[in-house]
């Protein structure tokens, strides 16, 4: 139960950060980061698919390293296995 909790509230949180994302404070990418992080906590395959894109593509390496200092520490833990 508390895996598809996690995996709900972070699909809910990647979609808001989606619809907030155009205003100029960072809000929409905080909340996507904070969605896939709960999401790579609830599902290893979502976990193996960001760590594959952050292999892979700098940029988005490096973006998500910029948001994610925003973050609680619990997060950013999750975030940071590459």
């Amino acid at each position: 139960m508390k895996l598809v909790l996690g995996s709900l509230i972070g699909m809910v949180l990647v979609l808001l950060g989606l619809v907030v994302l155009p205003l100029p404070i960072p809000f929409g990418a905080v909340m996507i980061v904070g969605g896939l992080a709960l999401m790579v906590w609830a599902n290893p395959w979502i976990a193996r698919w960001i760590r594959r894109w952050r292999r892979n593509s700098t940029r988005f390496d490096a973006a998500i390293g910029k948001v994610a200092r925003f973050l609680p520490k619990w997060l950013q833990r999750r975030l940071g296995e590459r």
